[in-house]
């Protein structure tokens, strides 16, 4: 019995995130973006927590995955896709309707090869930017503009080539850090406890910045250490050339 206790929490959390998902939806069509946006932070928390609970009573399951995956689409690829469609992309008509549809789509295929290449993969990384950081991405400029009562980020021009990138990078095979394991912790103890207050100082101060912060810093993390990578490959290539 209580072995079936510890199965139904994470399942819980992963219901409460396509809840917040859910709600999001219904805030963007009533038009409150804000909101919306949120909603959709609340349920990344609860998506980031429902796996280590898992994880943590060894109740990881197949079923959990699909679960997990389900709720994803709903609120990390569905709910931004239509608060980015109703908030930039609607005047732009059939162009309007395809931008947030790749996003859309490019996060189905994401999470489909997840669930089908996970055993294989290092549980170290992602292959592919995760749905919840790119959903993230999407709702951190809007809390943030509210923040900061200014218009800079609430821009099509900016979510479009965003949406894009996006896209692109979820459908990508660029690695990113999954922090299951936090090894980090375990290497440099000190450092990771100066990080932490560090980063629970400024989400304390200022919360939109500090999210806003993480949001990019995460996606912009893949890109820079797949070059940095190609670049030392490269250069470990010429060593080798040279030394024949």
């Amino acid at each position: 019995m209580k072995r079936r206790g510890y199965f139904i929490l994470p399942n819980i959390l992963t219901a409460g995130s396509l809840f917040f998902g859910f709600l999001s939806i219904t805030r963007s069509l009533s038009g409150d973006f804000y909101l919306a946006s949120i909603f959709i932070l609340i349920a990344g928390l609860l998506d980031g927590i429902d796996g280590k609970v898992a994880r943590l009573t060894g109740t990881e399951s197949r079923f959990g995955m699909e679960f997990d995956s389900l709720s994803d689409l709903v609120s990390f690829g569905l709910a931004p896709a239509i608060l980015m469609y109703l908030l930039f992309f609607e005047p732009y008509e059939r162009v309007g309707i395809a931008i947030p549809f790749l996003y859309v789509s490019s996060g189905a295929l994401r999470l489909a090869r997840f669930n089908v290449i996970s055993r294989r993969m290092d549980p170290g990384y992602f292959l592919g930017l995760p749905i919840p950081a790119s959903a993230l991405s999407v709702v951190t400029p809007i809390i943030l503009s509210e923040r900061l009562k200014t218009g800079f980020l609430m821009s099509s021009y900016f979510y479009f080539p965003l949406s894009l990138i996006l896209s692109l990078l979820m459908i990508s095979n660029i690695k990113y850090v999954s922090f299951k394991k936090f090894s980090f912790l375990r290497r440099s103890p000190w450092k990771a406890l100066i990080t932490i207050v560090v980063a629970f100082t400024v989400l304390l101060s200022e919360p939109e910045i500090f999210l806003f912060g993480c949001a990019y810093i995460y996606l912009l993390s893949g890109p820079v250490s797949h070059l940095l990578r190609i670049l030392k490959l490269k250069k470990k290539k010429e060593v080798l050339g040279e030394a024949k």
